[in-house]
């Protein structure tokens, strides 16, 4: 495809560009925001600048994400831009991870050891990355897998929705017959979704980083999102969930349970949060199966949308919350 002077790559997602377009603007819009607040105490700097640094850094993710959709969307081996591409993709959850705890623990020592685990899980993922190593190589991992579908919900399948499955039906024996779908390593981003499980070679030796099943290499975008995708929000999800119920069941004067309100409210919308995300990185590759792999990353993109949102809102209202405390403290004293 070519606009101007710009030619697409093959298979370029102009979907998924825009998508991420629009969680760019959304991380800007928020870096505006906090940029004009105006902390006092120290704890409110920090926030600050933790959420400042986890807008700037997703939206640089995210605006890198949207060329590599148009000019490079199935990268095979790995490249110093796309090495900084998964570098920044793992710290955005590993740097939300740090912000959060700086307001979530109620005692110092328990922040910053959640900080620092959350520090060193990025740079140990970052030098297995740049390692390129393959779990696979050694561990008990499997490189196929396999999933039969019986001829009866093959028959409620809209075969005219999913290219793929009438060459999938045709290669099982024909109708009536349980289809047999094989992921077997190749990458999914470099082959046309109707030929997505066939057995020709041309087909089935490409390879991508972007949509390879089953992938276990570090520095494949599957393996990225298992581990910090829904790895860490899973983590998130119980850790907020975790400080609400603490701050529901505590007992508290009428001042104190202001801003615990406050605060209990910011924890459950950022539950929400976590929970959209969880359930928009889990089923991606089920929107793929249907949809292809631009739809499936639409997908992800489309829930990630509510979900970055609140984040961001939480992030803000947690260093609104600082200075608001900040300056009762300093009337009551």
């Amino acid at each position: 495809m070519v606009i101007g002077e710009l030619v697409f790559a093959e298979m370029a997602r102009p979907s998924n560009c825009a998508t991420d377009l629009l969680l760019c603007v959304i991380h800007l819009a928020f870096l505006a925001r906090q940029w004009k607040l105006q902390p006092i105490s120290a704890h409110g700097h920090e926030l600050r600048a933790l959420a400042a640094s986890y807008s700037v850094v997703c939206s640089i993710w995210q605006a890198q994400g949207a060329w590599n959709h148009l000019f490079n969307p199935i990268p095979s081996t790995m490249s110093c831009a796309y090495f900084i591409y998964l570098a920044l993709g793992a710290l955005c959850p590993s740097l939300y991870g740090v912000a959060i705890s700086a307001d979530i623990h109620p005692l110092p020592h328990t922040t910053r050891r959640c900080q620092l685990a959350f520090a060193f899980m990025w740079v140990l993922y970052v030098a297995l990355a740049a390692a390129e190593l393959d779990l696979a190589d050694h561990f008990p991992l499997p490189r196929t897998q396999e999933f039969t579908i019986s001829p009866t919900v093959v028959s409620w399948l809209p075969a005219q929705m999913i290219p793929w499955l009438p060459h999938a039906v045709a290669a099982s024996g024909g109708p009536g017959h349980p289809v047999t779908l094989r992921w077997d390593g190749r990458g999914y981003g470099a082959v046309p979704f109707e030929h997505a499980f066939s057995a020709n070679a041309v087909y089935a030796d490409r390879f991508d980083l972007i949509a390879g099943h089953p992938c276990w290499k570090v520095h494949s975008f599957p393996f990225l999102f298992l581990i910090f995708g829904l790895g860490l929000n899973c983590a998130f999800t119980a850790k907020t969930l975790g400080a609400y119920r603490r701050l529901t069941f505590e007992d508290m004067t009428y001042e104190p349970h202001c801003a615990a309100s406050r605060r209990r409210s910011r924890f459950f919308w950022w539950f929400v949060a976590h929970g959209l995300t969880t359930t928009g990185v889990a089923f991606m590759p089920v929107a793929m199966l249907f949809t292809g792999v631009s739809g499936g990353i639409d997908w992800m993109h489309c829930v990630m949308i509510p979900a970055m949102y609140l984040q961001c809102w939480g992030l803000e209202d947690a260093v609104l919350s600082s200075i608001e405390e900040a300056k009762n403290f300093k009337k009551a004293s």
